[in-house]
Formats: structure tokens, sequence, C-alpha cells
């Protein structure tokens, strides 16, 4: 169910909007971890991932509703 809620909410919140909430249900829900190392986890992988993919590999993955937030990132590192 949560691979599913992922899948749907990659079209809705984008790519790395969907990676936050997967990862907040992931580690705190499922995993029980605290909410420290949850909101850690949870905020620093979409921006590696942002990083990593749009920055360096000049990847662009789907950002959905969440497009306009990256507008100013791009124009600093692209």
């Amino acid at each position: 169910g949560g691979l599913i809620g992922f899948l749907v909410m990659i079209h809705l919140a984008g790519f790395y909007g969907a990676i936050f909430l997967f990862m907040i249900y992931y580690l705190k829900f499922l995993g029980r971890h605290t909410w420290l190392l949850t909101m850690i986890i949870s905020t620093s992988l979409p921006v590696v991932s942002f990083f990593f993919f749009d920055v360096a590999m000049r990847i662009v993955l789907p950002k959905g509703y969440l497009e306009p937030l990256f507008i100013p990132l791009y124009d600093i590192f692209l």
C-alpha cells in the first residue's frame, strides 16, 4: 500500500515531495523511529536527490504541482 501511495504522490507532489512523504511514513510509522531522525532523513534525501539528479546529472525528474518551487533553484544551479 505504501508503494502505491508513493506512485500516486509522484503525480501530485512530484518525485521529491513523494520521497519526503514516503520516508515519513516508512521511518515513523513502520520503523517507529524518533521524529528527529525521521525529519532529518526525510528532508535530506530529497535535497541530495535533487542535487544528484537535476544538478549533477541533469536528469529532470517529475515535480508535479511543486514545480514553481524549483524555478529559483534552476536559476542558481543551472
